[in-house]
């Protein structure tokens, strides 16, 4: 005789399963993203650990406080060397002072530390001063200068030079010209040496002796960059030691001053690579809130999919809280599952960032040649997120369904109040007040980069308008199932549409899975922006802070040099035009105190040339006839908006300035031709995507001779403000523009042409003495700088390995709905075939839900994704300055197209299996109601 049970026939080991399978493939998801992003940080490490440990050939240096008062440091050089971890090490002298050309009228000093060698520091340490002409001194009477020092004084072999020490004044015979190695520059080595003397020159009490070392390098590693400081700290000490007196914690004072740019590099280092964890994981923060959304979702399921169980076991007498035990033992035994699982596939995930050259731009070779490196930081941090996260989302939820049950119970004023609420349309209302706020922030322009407020508002706003998007969407779905279901039935026939109607539950997730869509969507094509955007943003930032595509400095150079300097420069192939520029200061007649930059051009040939504050050529801008009235109006001026807008000037107004200079003060008039947002004055050598900068490369409000004070750019600063553009031959009749102002050269290259490559060749054929790295500025080359950076190339490589994240997110939430309320689908589809439907008309059914759902959820980023855009690239950070235009914005319609498309295939190849693969079950059984399921909170939550 059979027996009937209650609970559905596949209640047991694969409803468990089911239900742990699906819950543990969304915790996977949080530790996969975590350690992805730390794994991919610590393997691309490796190449910033080359680099920032890359110093030279000297670890450390030691120096005595007192050198009289004890042994001297060459007589302990013996006992430094011994100890462990020193590898080698020698000494020498050192002694400030001057050098300066001789039988000039005018003094010219070159300041740095004099250096006495002996044959026993180059046995030790041979590559550290290479000998590029001559040879070393030998004799008091010689000299050997640094190569920025021999080119700075234009000296050479066999020229003289004057040597002042602190206590001896001397002539001395240039025998050689040396360098160093460039790891010398480092910022944790600062070089400072010039010259190299014979030691029979220092006197004895001007000398700082030093002792050089280097340590065992083969124990450092960016596995343990700590202990690698550790190490160098543990030599630091007991070259401490060595003193008597030094006995920590008494006394922490000694004679050695140990000098450690190794152990500074690796501490830069070490905050550098926890900073960038940090920062990815800030920048991945809408990643991590599908990801939590997900969870959410599971751990939804993951209790509704117990209703059954939870009534069994209350019937038989289980109390609610061995009830909550029970599902958190599940849940955590789940988390710590999904722990070790995601810590082994974020590993794997990271390797796509490290195949990635751009974003979704790949180079197979470097998933092996790239390093691998994972670190006990990146994997506690995983672990520690990997279970948080889980956990938040669990208490989150529980919270939310205490609510639930308490709206559903309760009948008093919570529920008058919920009334209220629902009837103020908080949603709508924050998406009218988000949007006017975001509408505020465009229209500020730059200012949102130098207000913090606005800049607050701008970061908030997205979210603030995504929880409100989220809301309606929710709300929608949930009301206006039925009429989706009309309107689809046209296109899926009128059973099929019924389907659809399934979204509409209150319990069911359409509303969030529609909103996942939605963000996954939106941040993946944000990332193809950001990748097509920024670089075309720092090109046009280029061409206004350069004035052209190449701009050199020729300020070095005398007047017939200049000329020189232009006719080989208009000969190079890569050159299409090119144009002089002079700028200066020019005191405007308000204010005795208010300067503004004057660029003296000859406007037909900087027409071909120069470029507007937009990065457009200027014989295609809005400028064009502005400079063409300025060839026939030579004593016109282009002002920027700035000054127009202090002064109250318009169109053909009157600006009086004037020129200060030791013969008095030179009042010159200009007629203003045109006012335009900013002006190039072609000064700056490179768009301030690092900090500090290198500069100076301009003066105090007067150009030298009469200002020679350095003027650093600060952050913050304007490019294009305070300029203007005058017409070089009038100005030159007004002034001798040969003595006064910064002397620029400016070339258009031909379409073709790399810009750094001709500026490198126009050097190169006979400047290379006179025209340094500092001198000369191009768009490419500063472009290539910004996208090498280590930040930028991180940033993109991890933005491939997100948009590959949240696909796995995406279907991780599908899986989730579709596993929702398994025994209702079944009946479903056991009806369906009872009524005598065939396979297909069952697959329509299922598959017109999962259509309609991500059909919204597209339509729905076609509405959400350019605010989240836009507002993302007017607040990426590209400079340290600001520039009037913060963004080009340049559609990638490619990689926007394969990323939807990939987005559509994913989805539709998931509907096509749930349709084709909707379970085949009795209709008896599947209709089976048990009786549990008429509990109190039998419907899902």
């Amino acid at each position: 005789m059979s027996t009937t049970t209650a609970a559905p026939a596949d209640y047991g080991f694969v409803h468990d399963l089911r239900r742990k399978a699906i819950t543990l493939v969304c915790f996977v998801l949080a530790s996969t993203i975590v350690m992805g992003i730390g794994t991919y940080i610590d393997s691309t490490s490796v190449h910033e650990w080359d680099k920032t440990t890359d110093i030279g050939p000297f670890a450390m240096s030691v120096s005595v406080y007192d050198p009289y008062a004890g042994p001297s440091l060459l007589e302990t050089l013996g006992t430094i060397r011994g100890l462990p971890g020193v590898e080698r090490a020698a000494y020498l002298e050192r002694s400030w002072g001057s050098l300066s050309i001789v039988n000039e009228t005018y003094y010219t000093g070159y300041y740095g530390e004099m250096v006495g060698l002996d044959s026993d520091f180059l046995t030790v340490f041979p590559n550290s001063y290479v000998l590029t002409k001559g040879r070393l001194p030998t004799n008091v009477s010689e000299i050997a200068l640094f190569v920025d020092a021999s080119q700075a004084l234009h000296l050479s072999v066999g020229d003289k030079v004057n040597c002042t020490l602190p206590d001896s004044w001397s002539t001395l015979s240039v025998v050689g010209v040396f360098s160093v190695p460039k790891e010398l520059y480092s910022s944790w080595s600062y070089y400072s040496e010039v010259a190299i003397l014979d030691r029979g020159l220092l006197q004895q009490g001007s000398i700082v002796p030093i002792v050089l070392l280097d340590v065992n390098r083969t124990l450092l590693s960016p596995f343990d960059a700590n202990g690698a400081w550790n190490y160098l700290s543990g030599i630091e000490k007991s070259i401490r030691t060595l003193d008597p007196s030094y006995n920590p914690p008494s006394s922490y004072f000694s004679r050695f001053v140990v000098n450690d740019p190794l152990a500074n590099a690796i501490a830069s280092f070490m905050g550098w690579r926890t900073g960038m964890r940090f920062t990815e994981l800030i920048r991945g923060g809408a990643v991590v809130l599908l990801v939590v959304l997900t969870m959410f979702l599971a751990i939804r399921f993951n209790m509704n999919d117990r209703r059954y169980e939870r009534s069994v076991l209350t019937s038989r007498g289980a109390s609610k809280s061995d009830l909550n035990r029970m599902v958190i033992r599940e849940l955590a035994g789940l988390a710590f599952t999904g722990l070790i699982i995601g810590l082994l596939s974020g590993v794997l995930i990271s390797r796509v960032a490290s195949t990635a050259t751009g974003f979704f731009e790949f180079d197979q070779a470097r998933l092996w040649s790239e390093p691998f490196l994972v670190t006990i930081e990146s994997i506690a941090t995983s672990v520690v997120l990997g279970l948080v996260l889980p956990a938040a989302s669990f208490v989150v939820y529980t919270a939310l369904y205490s609510t639930k049950l308490t709206g559903e119970v309760q009948r008093g004023r919570l529920a008058k109040m919920v009334r209220v609420f629902v009837l103020l349309r908080w949603d709508f209302a924050i998406l009218v007040l988000t949007g006017l706020v975001m509408f505020l922030t465009y229209t500020a322009g730059s200012a949102v980069k130098t207000n913090p407020v606005l800049t607050i508002m701008g970061l908030l706003s997205p979210v603030i308008l995504f929880i409100g998007l989220s809301s309606l969407t929710v709300k929608g779905f949930r009301r206006g199932a039925n009429w989706l279901s009309r309107r689809i039935s046209r296109i899926t026939g009128d059973l099929p549409a019924y389907g659809v109607r399934r979204i509409g539950k209150e319990a069911s997730s359409a509303g969030v899975i529609a909103v996942i869509i939605v963000l996954s969507l939106t941040i993946a094509w944000g990332y193809a922006f950001v990748g097509t955007s920024i670089p075309m943003t720092k090109i046009n930032q280029a061409r206004l802070a350069f004035g052209a595509d190449v701009t050199f400095h020729i300020d070095k150079l005398s007047a017939e040099e200049r000329g020189d300097f232009v006719s080989n420069a208009s000969l190079n192939s890569g050159v299409e035009a090119g144009a002089s520029l002079s700028v200066l200061s020019m005191m405007l007649s308000a204010s005795s105190y208010d300067y503004a930059t004057a660029v003296a051009m000859n406007p037909s040939e900087y027409l071909k040339v120069g470029y507007d504050y937009e990065g457009t050529p200027l014989e295609s801008s809005e400028l064009r006839q502005a400079i063409v009235s300025l060839e026939s109006t030579p004593n016109g001026i282009i002002i920027s908006s700035d000054i127009a807008t202090e002064y109250e000037l318009n169109v053909g107004d009157t600006l009086r300035t004037s020129y200060e200079s030791t013969n008095g003060s030179k009042v010159i008039i200009f007629i203003i031709l045109a006012v335009t947002p900013a002006l190039s004055d072609a000064l700056l050598l490179d768009t301030g995507y690092e900090q500090p900068y290198s500069g100076p490369i301009y003066y105090g409000a007067n150009p030298p001779p009469y200002d020679s004070s350095p003027y650093y750019y600060w952050p913050f600063y304007q490019v294009g403000k305070n300029t203007m553009w005058t017409n070089g031959q009038y100005l030159s009749e007004q002034l001798n523009l040969t003595e006064v102002g910064v002397h620029l050269y400016c070339v258009r290259t031909t379409p073709d042409a790399n810009a750094t490559a001709v500026a490198q060749e126009i050097i190169g054929s006979a400047w290379n003495d006179t025209i340094g790295d500092d001198d000369w500025a191009s768009v490419t080359r500063d472009l290539t700088g910004y996208m090498n950076q280590a930040e930028y190339r991180i940033d993109r490589s991890i933005d491939t390995m997100f948009t590959v994240c949240m696909i796995l997110s995406m279907f991780a939430a599908l899986i989730v709905y579709a596993g929702e309320d398994v025994q209702a689908r079944r009946r479903e589809v056991a009806l369906l075939r009872a009524m005598g439907s065939d396979s297909r008309l069952v697959a329509k059914v299922q598959g017109a839900e999962m259509l309609v759902l991500a059909f919204s959820g597209i339509l729905l980023t076609l509405i959400f994704a350019p605010i989240l855009i836009f507002n993302w690239l007017m607040l990426y950070s590209t400079s340290f300055y600001v520039f009037p235009v913060i963004v080009t914005l340049i559609v990638p319609w490619l990689q926007l197209t394969i990323i939807l498309l990939l987005f559509v295939t994913s989805i539709t190849a998931f509907i096509v299996l749930v349709a084709i693969f909707s379970p085949r079950i009795n209709l008896a059984v599947s209709l089976n109601a048990a009786w549990a399921e008429a509990s109190p909170y039998g419907g899902e939550l």
